[in-house]
């Protein structure tokens, strides 16, 4: 059994590949970011303070991929050392939500835009990073 502090709203779950880990943007007044809760110990790691979304992780769990919301550029979270939030990728949409495509297509994205008529994407290979 486990429980999350109450102190925070958190929105949009996304379990680390190996089930162990669960990214959440977390909310409380002007305190926003996301945040890593670590199911073995009950530790979280915060990992950004900007408000971003989380859509997935890296396949090897050490990123989180995160956007504003339904908005673009892509960002990539470093769990283990917390840095400003790098971008990784522009989709050349103006309204784009992307989520990684999973650990057989490590790498990645599945695009989903809705600029005018919604269209799916697939771009691969945008983060070597991410493996």
């Amino acid at each position: 059994m486990w429980s999350i502090t109450r102190q925070y709203v958190y929105y949009f779950p996304q379990y680390s590949p190996d089930g162990a880990s669960l990214a959440l943007l977390r909310w409380h007044g002007k305190d926003q970011g996301v945040s890593v809760y670590h199911f073995r110990d009950s530790s979280w790691t915060h990992v950004s303070d900007s408000l971003l979304f989380p859509h997935g992780w890296s396949a090897d769990g050490r990123y989180v991929y995160a956007q504003l919301p339904w908005r673009q550029p892509l960002f990539r979270l470093d769990v283990r050392a917390r840095r400003a939030p790098e971008h990784v990728l522009t989709a050349p949409f103006r309204e784009v939500e992307c989520a990684p495509a999973g650990p057989r297509r490590p790498g990645a994205f599945v695009c989903v835009a809705f600029d005018f008529v919604s269209d799916v994407w697939m771009i691969d290979n945008f983060d070597s990073h991410g493996r």
